[in-house]
Protein backbone atom coordinates (compact mmCIF):
# COMPACT_ATOMS: atom_id res chain seq x y z
CA UNK A 1 0.00 0.00 0.00
CA UNK A 2 2.68 2.38 1.17
CA UNK A 3 4.57 1.54 -2.17
CA UNK A 4 1.84 2.43 -4.24
CA UNK A 5 1.80 5.76 -2.75
CA UNK A 6 4.97 6.27 -3.61
CA UNK A 7 4.42 5.23 -7.52
CA UNK A 8 1.91 7.98 -7.63
CA UNK A 9 3.82 10.72 -6.00
CA UNK A 10 6.72 10.47 -8.55
CA UNK A 11 4.68 10.29 -11.01
CA UNK A 12 2.61 13.53 -9.79
CA UNK A 13 5.90 15.23 -9.45
CA UNK A 14 6.97 14.07 -12.93
CA UNK A 15 4.13 15.57 -14.91
CA UNK A 16 4.21 18.92 -12.49
CA UNK A 17 7.90 19.37 -13.74
CA UNK A 18 6.78 18.89 -17.87
CA UNK A 19 4.27 21.35 -17.26
CA UNK A 20 6.23 23.84 -15.91
CA UNK A 21 8.82 23.65 -18.74
CA UNK A 22 6.34 24.09 -21.42
CA UNK A 23 5.41 27.60 -19.33
CA UNK A 24 8.52 28.40 -19.54
CA UNK A 25 9.56 27.96 -23.29
CA UNK A 26 6.35 29.99 -24.17
CA UNK A 27 7.14 33.23 -22.19
CA UNK A 28 9.25 36.06 -24.13
CA UNK A 29 7.19 35.01 -27.28
CA UNK A 30 6.41 37.93 -30.33
CA UNK A 31 8.89 40.63 -31.45
CA UNK A 32 10.10 43.65 -30.04
CA UNK A 33 12.88 45.98 -29.51
CA UNK A 34 14.10 44.10 -26.54
CA UNK A 35 14.59 40.69 -28.13
CA UNK A 36 18.35 39.76 -28.34
CA UNK A 37 19.57 36.59 -30.59
CA UNK A 38 20.84 33.69 -29.19
CA UNK A 39 23.96 31.98 -30.51
CA UNK A 40 21.57 29.47 -32.20
CA UNK A 41 18.67 32.39 -33.24
CA UNK A 42 20.77 34.62 -34.98
CA UNK A 43 18.56 38.11 -36.00
CA UNK A 44 17.85 38.79 -40.03
CA UNK A 45 18.43 41.50 -41.93
CA UNK A 46 16.18 43.19 -44.54
CA UNK A 47 16.22 46.08 -46.36
CA UNK A 48 13.24 48.37 -47.62
CA UNK A 49 12.62 49.78 -51.27
CA UNK A 50 12.93 53.50 -50.20
CA UNK A 51 11.98 57.04 -52.97
CA UNK A 52 13.27 60.90 -53.52
CA UNK A 53 12.64 63.55 -55.31
CA UNK A 54 15.17 64.46 -57.41
CA UNK A 55 15.65 68.10 -56.56
CA UNK A 56 17.09 71.05 -58.71
CA UNK A 57 20.21 71.40 -61.26
CA UNK A 58 23.47 72.05 -59.24
CA UNK A 59 22.15 70.50 -55.90
CA UNK A 60 22.74 67.28 -54.09
CA UNK A 61 21.08 66.06 -51.22
CA UNK A 62 21.41 62.58 -49.11
CA UNK A 63 19.15 59.37 -48.79
CA UNK A 64 19.22 57.04 -46.05
CA UNK A 65 18.15 53.70 -47.16
CA UNK A 66 16.54 52.11 -44.14
CA UNK A 67 17.84 48.51 -42.80
CA UNK A 68 16.06 46.31 -40.23
CA UNK A 69 16.81 43.76 -37.62
CA UNK A 70 14.34 40.90 -36.73
CA UNK A 71 15.78 41.28 -33.44
CA UNK A 72 18.69 42.55 -31.43
CA UNK A 73 22.05 41.06 -31.37
CA UNK A 74 24.19 40.02 -28.90
CA UNK A 75 27.21 40.77 -30.73
CA UNK A 76 28.33 43.75 -33.41
CA UNK A 77 27.56 42.64 -37.17
CA UNK A 78 28.81 43.64 -40.40
CA UNK A 79 26.90 43.77 -43.33
CA UNK A 80 28.20 44.29 -46.47
CA UNK A 81 26.38 45.36 -49.60
CA UNK A 82 26.73 47.14 -53.13
CA UNK A 83 25.29 49.21 -56.09
CA UNK A 84 23.29 48.10 -59.30
CA UNK A 85 22.45 50.94 -61.89
CA UNK A 86 18.98 50.20 -63.51
CA UNK A 87 18.08 53.49 -64.85
CA UNK A 88 19.82 55.65 -63.03
CA UNK A 89 23.51 56.06 -63.28
CA UNK A 90 26.11 56.16 -60.49
CA UNK A 91 28.28 59.24 -60.24
CA UNK A 92 25.22 61.46 -62.51
CA UNK A 93 22.24 60.73 -60.86
CA UNK A 94 23.30 59.39 -57.57
CA UNK A 95 26.79 59.06 -55.97
CA UNK A 96 27.54 55.76 -53.95
CA UNK A 97 30.33 53.15 -52.94
CA UNK A 98 30.16 49.88 -52.07
CA UNK A 99 31.50 48.89 -48.93
CA UNK A 100 30.31 47.66 -44.43
CA UNK A 101 28.99 49.10 -42.20
CA UNK A 102 28.73 47.98 -38.87
CA UNK A 103 25.48 47.36 -36.51
CA UNK A 104 26.25 47.87 -32.62
CA UNK A 105 25.37 45.52 -30.84
CA UNK A 106 21.53 45.54 -29.24
CA UNK A 107 20.57 47.77 -32.34
CA UNK A 108 17.79 47.02 -34.66
CA UNK A 109 18.00 49.64 -37.32
CA UNK A 110 20.77 51.10 -39.14
CA UNK A 111 21.07 52.35 -42.60
CA UNK A 112 22.98 53.43 -45.73
CA UNK A 113 23.57 57.01 -46.98
CA UNK A 114 23.33 58.00 -50.85
CA UNK A 115 24.27 61.04 -52.46
CA UNK A 116 21.48 61.79 -55.20
CA UNK A 117 22.24 64.59 -57.74
CA UNK A 118 19.71 66.88 -59.12
CA UNK A 119 18.49 68.32 -62.29
CA UNK A 120 16.26 70.24 -64.72
CA UNK A 121 15.16 67.70 -67.05
CA UNK A 122 11.84 66.19 -67.25
CA UNK A 123 12.38 62.65 -67.79
CA UNK A 124 11.09 59.13 -65.97
CA UNK A 125 11.41 58.01 -62.93
CA UNK A 126 14.95 56.39 -62.29
CA UNK A 127 15.90 53.57 -60.27
CA UNK A 128 18.99 51.54 -58.92
CA UNK A 129 19.23 48.82 -56.51
CA UNK A 130 21.02 48.03 -53.39
CA UNK A 131 22.34 44.54 -52.67
CA UNK A 132 23.17 43.47 -49.39
CA UNK A 133 26.18 40.85 -50.02
CA UNK A 134 27.25 39.56 -47.04
CA UNK A 135 27.20 39.39 -43.14
CA UNK A 136 28.61 38.13 -40.20
CA UNK A 137 26.64 37.54 -37.04
CA UNK A 138 23.39 37.37 -38.59
CA UNK A 139 21.40 36.26 -41.34
CA UNK A 140 19.79 38.32 -44.35
CA UNK A 141 16.45 38.17 -45.23
CA UNK A 142 16.58 36.21 -49.05
CA UNK A 143 12.93 37.84 -49.63
CA UNK A 144 14.39 41.56 -48.74
CA UNK A 145 18.12 41.12 -49.43
CA UNK A 146 17.87 44.07 -52.10
CA UNK A 147 16.06 46.91 -52.29
CA UNK A 148 14.91 49.26 -55.40
CA UNK A 149 15.67 52.56 -55.05
CA UNK A 150 13.63 55.33 -56.87
CA UNK A 151 14.33 59.21 -58.07
CA UNK A 152 11.10 60.58 -58.48
CA UNK A 153 11.21 63.35 -61.24
CA UNK A 154 10.08 66.47 -60.25
CA UNK A 155 10.32 68.59 -63.31
CA UNK A 156 7.77 70.29 -65.48
CA UNK A 157 7.64 69.29 -69.34
CA UNK A 158 9.63 72.23 -71.18
CA UNK A 159 8.77 74.31 -73.37
CA UNK A 160 9.08 74.68 -77.45
CA UNK A 161 10.11 78.30 -78.54
CA UNK A 162 10.09 80.05 -82.59
CA UNK A 163 13.51 81.56 -82.02
CA UNK A 164 12.41 84.35 -84.33
CA UNK A 165 8.76 85.77 -84.78
CA UNK A 166 9.57 86.47 -88.30
CA UNK A 167 11.86 86.57 -91.33
CA UNK A 168 11.97 87.41 -94.70
CA UNK A 169 12.83 86.24 -98.14
CA UNK A 170 12.91 86.38 -102.13
CA UNK A 171 11.76 83.57 -104.22
CA UNK A 172 15.33 82.76 -105.33
CA UNK A 173 16.51 81.77 -101.60
CA UNK A 174 16.07 78.23 -101.93
CA UNK A 175 15.91 76.90 -98.39
CA UNK A 176 14.29 78.63 -95.31
CA UNK A 177 15.22 77.21 -92.34
CA UNK A 178 12.78 78.18 -88.77
CA UNK A 179 15.00 77.53 -85.58
CA UNK A 180 12.63 75.94 -82.71
CA UNK A 181 14.07 75.49 -79.56
CA UNK A 182 13.19 73.71 -75.94
CA UNK A 183 14.05 75.27 -72.97
CA UNK A 184 15.58 72.73 -71.38
CA UNK A 185 17.02 69.34 -72.06
CA UNK A 186 13.89 65.98 -71.37
CA UNK A 187 14.77 62.79 -71.09
CA UNK A 188 11.95 61.71 -73.51
CA UNK A 189 11.66 62.47 -76.91
CA UNK A 190 9.51 65.25 -77.97
CA UNK A 191 7.39 65.90 -81.21
CA UNK A 192 5.49 68.15 -82.80
CA UNK A 193 3.06 68.30 -86.03
CA UNK A 194 4.05 71.54 -87.71
CA UNK A 195 0.96 73.42 -89.04
CA UNK A 196 0.75 76.02 -92.21
CA UNK A 197 -1.12 78.89 -93.09
CA UNK A 198 -0.86 82.32 -94.88
CA UNK A 199 -1.41 83.23 -98.23
CA UNK A 200 1.54 81.21 -99.96
CA UNK A 201 0.27 78.23 -100.65
CA UNK A 202 2.04 74.67 -99.76
CA UNK A 203 2.76 72.67 -102.98
CA UNK A 204 2.64 76.27 -104.90
CA UNK A 205 4.76 78.54 -103.53
CA UNK A 206 6.58 76.18 -100.92
CA UNK A 207 7.43 72.83 -99.96
CA UNK A 208 7.55 71.23 -96.52
CA UNK A 209 10.32 69.09 -96.02
CA UNK A 210 9.92 67.57 -92.55
CA UNK A 211 5.57 67.56 -91.10
CA UNK A 212 6.94 66.55 -87.49
CA UNK A 213 9.67 68.43 -85.55
CA UNK A 214 11.67 66.17 -83.49
CA UNK A 215 13.95 66.32 -80.62
CA UNK A 216 15.69 62.97 -79.75
CA UNK A 217 16.55 63.17 -75.93
CA UNK A 218 18.76 65.38 -75.16
CA UNK A 219 18.34 67.69 -77.81
CA UNK A 220 17.41 70.93 -77.51
CA UNK A 221 17.43 72.80 -80.89
CA UNK A 222 15.94 71.85 -84.33
CA UNK A 223 15.10 73.04 -87.26
CA UNK A 224 12.03 73.57 -89.81
CA UNK A 225 13.26 73.75 -93.08
CA UNK A 226 10.76 75.13 -95.98
CA UNK A 227 11.73 75.26 -99.64
CA UNK A 228 10.79 78.27 -101.52
CA UNK A 229 9.31 77.59 -105.58
CA UNK A 230 10.42 80.22 -107.73
CA UNK A 231 7.76 81.34 -110.76
CA UNK A 232 7.83 83.40 -113.46
CA UNK A 233 5.17 85.12 -112.21
CA UNK A 234 4.75 88.78 -111.52
CA UNK A 235 3.46 88.81 -107.70
CA UNK A 236 3.45 90.67 -104.63
CA UNK A 237 4.20 89.36 -101.14
CA UNK A 238 3.06 86.37 -99.81
CA UNK A 239 3.09 85.08 -96.07
CA UNK A 240 3.57 81.29 -94.47
CA UNK A 241 2.02 81.06 -90.70
CA UNK A 242 3.79 78.36 -88.94
CA UNK A 243 2.52 77.36 -85.54
CA UNK A 244 3.10 73.40 -84.14
CA UNK A 245 0.41 71.61 -83.01
CA UNK A 246 -0.28 67.35 -81.56
CA UNK A 247 2.91 68.45 -79.66
CA UNK A 248 3.97 65.18 -76.92
CA UNK A 249 6.20 65.58 -73.75
CA UNK A 250 6.38 69.21 -74.38
CA UNK A 251 4.50 72.25 -74.46
CA UNK A 252 4.02 74.97 -76.59
CA UNK A 253 5.02 78.52 -75.48
CA UNK A 254 2.29 81.24 -74.72
CA UNK A 255 2.40 84.57 -76.26
CA UNK A 256 5.20 85.78 -78.33
CA UNK A 257 7.73 82.63 -79.91
CA UNK A 258 4.32 80.42 -80.33
CA UNK A 259 4.34 81.44 -83.89
CA UNK A 260 6.58 82.31 -86.78
CA UNK A 261 6.10 83.97 -89.82
CA UNK A 262 7.85 84.04 -93.24
CA UNK A 263 6.99 86.63 -95.56
CA UNK A 264 8.32 85.84 -98.96
CA UNK A 265 9.23 89.19 -101.14
CA UNK A 266 7.42 89.12 -104.29
CA UNK A 267 8.15 90.59 -107.53
CA UNK A 268 5.55 93.46 -107.08
CA UNK A 269 5.48 94.75 -103.57
CA UNK A 270 2.34 96.71 -102.93
CA UNK A 271 0.98 98.03 -99.40
CA UNK A 272 -2.55 98.15 -99.29
CA UNK A 273 -4.61 101.10 -97.91
CA UNK A 274 -5.23 99.65 -94.31
CA UNK A 275 -9.13 100.54 -94.81
CA UNK A 276 -11.36 97.86 -92.70
CA UNK A 277 -13.95 100.24 -92.60
CA UNK A 278 -16.86 101.21 -94.50
CA UNK A 279 -19.23 104.46 -95.11
CA UNK A 280 -22.88 104.29 -96.08
CA UNK A 281 -22.54 108.35 -97.24
CA UNK A 282 -23.42 109.17 -93.15
CA UNK A 283 -21.59 107.05 -90.93
CA UNK A 284 -17.96 106.27 -92.03
CA UNK A 285 -16.96 103.64 -89.45
CA UNK A 286 -19.23 100.87 -90.80
CA UNK A 287 -17.89 97.20 -90.10
CA UNK A 288 -19.86 95.54 -92.87
CA UNK A 289 -20.24 97.04 -96.47
CA UNK A 290 -23.92 98.91 -96.59
CA UNK A 291 -25.65 97.71 -100.18
CA UNK A 292 -26.49 101.24 -101.04
CA UNK A 293 -22.56 101.39 -101.35
CA UNK A 294 -20.99 98.33 -102.88
CA UNK A 295 -17.30 97.87 -104.28
CA UNK A 296 -15.53 99.69 -101.31
CA UNK A 297 -11.66 99.49 -100.83
CA UNK A 298 -12.33 97.71 -97.66
CA UNK A 299 -13.89 94.64 -99.62
CA UNK A 300 -10.56 93.83 -102.11
CA UNK A 301 -6.69 93.31 -101.35
CA UNK A 302 -4.34 92.89 -98.59
CA UNK A 303 -6.07 94.52 -95.95
CA UNK A 304 -9.39 91.81 -96.45
CA UNK A 305 -6.75 88.30 -97.34
CA UNK A 306 -4.14 89.54 -93.57
CA UNK A 307 -7.32 90.50 -91.72
CA UNK A 308 -6.93 89.54 -88.20
CA UNK A 309 -2.47 88.94 -88.39
CA UNK A 310 -1.92 91.98 -87.03
CA UNK A 311 0.97 91.71 -84.58
CA UNK A 312 3.12 92.87 -87.16
CA UNK A 313 1.00 95.72 -88.40
CA UNK A 314 -2.69 97.08 -89.04
CA UNK A 315 -4.29 94.70 -91.63
CA UNK A 316 -2.54 94.04 -94.61
CA UNK A 317 0.72 95.55 -93.78
CA UNK A 318 3.48 93.86 -92.21
CA UNK A 319 7.21 95.06 -90.47
CA UNK A 320 9.59 93.93 -89.01
CA UNK A 321 11.93 96.11 -86.98
CA UNK A 322 15.36 96.56 -86.50
CA UNK A 323 17.96 97.44 -84.02
CA UNK A 324 21.43 99.64 -85.08
CA UNK A 325 23.36 96.53 -85.89
CA UNK A 326 20.95 95.23 -88.13
CA UNK A 327 19.31 92.56 -85.90
CA UNK A 328 15.52 91.76 -86.00
CA UNK A 329 13.67 92.50 -82.86
CA UNK A 330 10.07 91.60 -81.63
CA UNK A 331 7.56 93.76 -82.20
CA UNK A 332 6.93 94.57 -79.04
CA UNK A 333 10.16 95.93 -78.55
CA UNK A 334 10.39 99.78 -77.57
CA UNK A 335 13.63 100.70 -78.88
CA UNK A 336 14.73 100.77 -82.47
CA UNK A 337 16.27 102.67 -85.71
CA UNK A 338 14.82 100.83 -88.87
CA UNK A 339 11.49 99.29 -90.00
CA UNK A 340 11.75 96.57 -92.46
CA UNK A 341 8.23 96.64 -95.07
CA UNK A 342 7.61 92.39 -95.52
CA UNK A 343 5.57 93.32 -98.37
CA UNK A 344 7.33 95.57 -100.23
CA UNK A 345 11.04 94.62 -98.52
CA UNK A 346 11.73 98.33 -98.37
CA UNK A 347 14.04 99.00 -95.40
CA UNK A 348 12.99 102.21 -93.82
CA UNK A 349 14.94 104.32 -91.01
CA UNK A 350 12.95 105.06 -88.08
CA UNK A 351 13.00 108.73 -86.77
CA UNK A 352 14.68 109.68 -83.95
CA UNK A 353 12.32 111.56 -81.33
CA UNK A 354 12.42 114.81 -81.26
CA UNK A 355 16.06 116.84 -80.53
CA UNK A 356 15.47 120.85 -79.36
CA UNK A 357 19.03 122.00 -81.02
CA UNK A 358 18.71 126.04 -79.08
CA UNK A 359 19.51 125.64 -75.37
CA UNK A 360 19.60 128.35 -72.93
CA UNK A 361 23.06 129.30 -71.60
CA UNK A 362 22.04 132.32 -69.22
CA UNK A 363 21.25 135.38 -71.45
CA UNK A 364 22.41 133.63 -74.66
CA UNK A 365 21.33 130.95 -76.96
CA UNK A 366 23.85 128.25 -77.56
CA UNK A 367 23.33 125.21 -80.15
CA UNK A 368 23.71 121.48 -78.52
CA UNK A 369 25.12 119.07 -81.18
CA UNK A 370 23.78 115.68 -81.80
CA UNK A 371 24.98 112.56 -79.83
CA UNK A 372 24.23 109.18 -80.71
CA UNK A 373 21.32 108.83 -82.94
CA UNK A 374 19.75 111.61 -82.01
CA UNK A 375 21.06 113.65 -85.18
CA UNK A 376 18.05 111.59 -86.77
CA UNK A 377 15.88 113.78 -84.55
CA UNK A 378 11.97 113.68 -86.41
CA UNK A 379 11.66 117.36 -86.10
CA UNK A 380 14.78 117.90 -88.17
CA UNK A 381 14.13 119.54 -91.64
CA UNK A 382 16.30 119.89 -94.48
CA UNK A 383 16.84 120.87 -98.58
CA UNK A 384 16.44 119.17 -101.45
CA UNK A 385 19.79 118.10 -103.02
CA UNK A 386 21.23 116.07 -105.68
CA UNK A 387 24.82 116.94 -107.63
CA UNK A 388 23.57 113.33 -110.07
CA UNK A 389 22.96 115.67 -113.00
CA UNK A 390 21.08 112.46 -114.14
CA UNK A 391 18.40 112.31 -111.99
CA UNK A 392 18.28 115.65 -110.65
CA UNK A 393 15.20 117.13 -112.98
CA UNK A 394 18.43 119.97 -114.51
CA UNK A 395 19.30 121.32 -110.88
CA UNK A 396 20.41 119.88 -108.07
CA UNK A 397 18.71 122.08 -105.41
CA UNK A 398 19.40 123.78 -102.56
CA UNK A 399 22.96 125.13 -103.33
CA UNK A 400 26.11 124.43 -101.48
CA UNK A 401 28.38 126.97 -100.13
CA UNK A 402 30.80 128.15 -97.51
CA UNK A 403 28.48 129.96 -95.56
CA UNK A 404 25.86 127.07 -95.04
CA UNK A 405 28.71 124.57 -94.30
CA UNK A 406 28.31 123.13 -91.00
CA UNK A 407 31.20 123.65 -89.00
CA UNK A 408 32.92 120.54 -88.31
CA UNK A 409 33.74 121.23 -84.61
CA UNK A 410 29.97 122.00 -84.17
CA UNK A 411 28.03 120.73 -87.17
CA UNK A 412 24.94 122.12 -86.37
CA UNK A 413 22.94 124.95 -87.67
CA UNK A 414 18.96 126.29 -86.96
CA UNK A 415 19.49 129.20 -89.87
CA UNK A 416 20.51 127.01 -92.82
CA UNK A 417 17.81 124.53 -92.09
CA UNK A 418 16.86 123.10 -88.62
CA UNK A 419 19.81 120.03 -88.05
CA UNK A 420 22.88 118.56 -86.80
CA UNK A 421 25.04 115.71 -87.01
CA UNK A 422 27.33 114.47 -84.41
CA UNK A 423 30.55 115.55 -83.75
CA UNK A 424 33.73 113.43 -85.99
CA UNK A 425 37.09 114.19 -86.67
CA UNK A 426 37.02 111.21 -88.54
CA UNK A 427 34.10 112.96 -91.44
CA UNK A 428 36.33 114.13 -94.56
CA UNK A 429 33.43 115.32 -96.39
CA UNK A 430 31.65 118.89 -95.89
CA UNK A 431 28.46 118.57 -94.37
CA UNK A 432 25.06 120.68 -95.16
CA UNK A 433 21.63 120.56 -94.55
CA UNK A 434 20.37 118.93 -96.77
CA UNK A 435 18.88 115.55 -98.06
CA UNK A 436 21.91 114.11 -100.02
CA UNK A 437 24.37 115.05 -96.78
CA UNK A 438 21.83 112.70 -94.54
CA UNK A 439 22.00 110.06 -96.67
CA UNK A 440 25.74 110.20 -96.91
CA UNK A 441 26.21 109.93 -93.31
CA UNK A 442 23.42 107.44 -92.96
CA UNK A 443 25.67 105.27 -95.33
CA UNK A 444 28.61 106.15 -93.83
CA UNK A 445 27.69 104.94 -90.11
CA UNK A 446 26.22 101.90 -92.05
CA UNK A 447 22.73 102.90 -90.42
CA UNK A 448 21.02 99.34 -89.09
CA UNK A 449 24.03 97.50 -90.70
CA UNK A 450 23.70 98.44 -94.69
CA UNK A 451 25.32 101.16 -96.24
CA UNK A 452 23.00 101.61 -99.57
CA UNK A 453 20.64 104.23 -97.88
CA UNK A 454 18.66 106.23 -100.50
CA UNK A 455 16.19 109.22 -100.72
CA UNK A 456 12.38 107.57 -101.42
CA UNK A 457 10.40 107.68 -104.37
CA UNK A 458 6.85 109.84 -103.40
CA UNK A 459 5.42 106.20 -104.70
CA UNK A 460 7.54 104.55 -101.96
CA UNK A 461 6.60 107.56 -99.26
CA UNK A 462 2.79 106.83 -100.00
CA UNK A 463 2.85 102.94 -99.74
CA UNK A 464 3.40 102.84 -96.18
CA UNK A 465 0.54 105.53 -95.28
CA UNK A 466 -2.26 104.07 -93.52
CA UNK A 467 -5.17 105.54 -94.67
CA UNK A 468 -7.48 104.06 -91.45
CA UNK A 469 -5.49 106.36 -88.95
CA UNK A 470 -8.04 108.79 -86.59
CA UNK A 471 -8.25 112.56 -86.98
CA UNK A 472 -7.85 112.07 -90.76
CA UNK A 473 -4.20 111.45 -91.22
CA UNK A 474 -2.44 108.86 -92.83
CA UNK A 475 0.68 108.62 -91.10
CA UNK A 476 2.10 105.48 -90.65
CA UNK A 477 1.13 103.42 -87.30
CA UNK A 478 3.69 104.57 -84.54
CA UNK A 479 4.24 101.28 -83.13
CA UNK A 480 6.63 100.88 -85.99
CA UNK A 481 7.29 104.27 -87.33
CA UNK A 482 7.54 106.96 -84.43
CA UNK A 483 8.29 110.57 -84.55
CA UNK A 484 6.82 111.08 -87.87
CA UNK A 485 5.03 114.78 -88.48
CA UNK A 486 1.66 115.19 -89.64
CA UNK A 487 2.33 119.13 -90.27
CA UNK A 488 4.87 119.03 -92.95
CA UNK A 489 5.51 117.59 -96.25
CA UNK A 490 8.38 114.71 -96.61
CA UNK A 491 10.91 115.28 -99.50
CA UNK A 492 11.39 112.63 -101.78
CA UNK A 493 13.97 111.53 -104.39
CA UNK A 494 11.21 112.40 -107.32
CA UNK A 495 12.14 115.61 -109.39
CA UNK A 496 9.52 117.44 -110.86
CA UNK A 497 9.17 116.68 -114.43
CA UNK A 498 8.09 120.87 -115.32
CA UNK A 499 9.40 122.58 -112.38
CA UNK A 500 13.27 122.40 -112.53
CA UNK A 501 13.24 123.90 -108.49
CA UNK A 502 10.51 121.48 -107.37
CA UNK A 503 10.78 117.98 -106.09
CA UNK A 504 7.77 115.80 -104.85
CA UNK A 505 6.66 115.22 -101.76
CA UNK A 506 4.04 113.66 -99.09
CA UNK A 507 2.06 115.28 -96.72
CA UNK A 508 1.28 112.61 -94.05
CA UNK A 509 -1.12 114.63 -92.65
CA UNK A 510 -3.76 115.26 -95.83
CA UNK A 511 -2.26 111.77 -97.41
CA UNK A 512 -1.50 114.33 -100.65
CA UNK A 513 1.21 113.66 -103.00
CA UNK A 514 2.35 117.40 -103.66
CA UNK A 515 5.08 119.60 -105.73
CA UNK A 516 7.64 121.20 -102.72
CA UNK A 517 10.43 123.76 -103.63
CA UNK A 518 13.83 121.81 -103.52
CA UNK A 519 15.18 125.12 -101.13
CA UNK A 520 12.69 124.42 -98.95
CA UNK A 521 13.84 122.95 -95.44
CA UNK A 522 11.06 119.92 -95.35
CA UNK A 523 11.25 116.47 -93.47
CA UNK A 524 12.95 113.94 -94.31
CA UNK A 525 13.22 110.12 -94.03
CA UNK A 526 15.83 107.65 -95.57
CA UNK A 527 14.80 104.36 -97.47
CA UNK A 528 16.93 101.62 -98.84
CA UNK A 529 16.23 98.63 -100.98
CA UNK A 530 15.84 94.70 -100.83
CA UNK A 531 18.18 93.03 -101.51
Amino acid sequence: MKINNIMQLRNLFALSSVASAMILTGCGGGEDDNKTSTPDTPAVISIENTSINEGNKGSSKSLSIPISLSKKSAEDIELGYSFEDISAINGEDYSAKSGKIIIPSGSRRAQIDVLIHGDDKHEPDEHFKVHLDSVTNAEINDKNSSATITILNDDSVPTLTFDTVIQSATENVGVITVPVSLSAESGFDVTATVSLSGTALLGDDYTLNETEVYFSAGETFREIELSIIEDPIPEGGETIFVTLEQIENAALISGEGSSHTVVILGDIGLNDTGLTKFSDGVVSNLSFEPASHPGQDASYGRDVNEAGNNDHGHAGFSFTKIDFNGNPLPATSENWSCVQDNVTGLVWENKQPDLTIEKENGEDDVLETPTGDSWRAGNFTYAWHNSNIKDNGGSSGSQRTTKNSLPKDRPVTVTNGYCGFTKDPGRKDKIYCDTQAYITEMNRVGACGFNDWRAPEASELRSIANYEQPEVTTVPESNFFSNLETNTNYLSATPGADNEASAWCYDFGDGHVKLCQKGVYQSFIAVRNKK
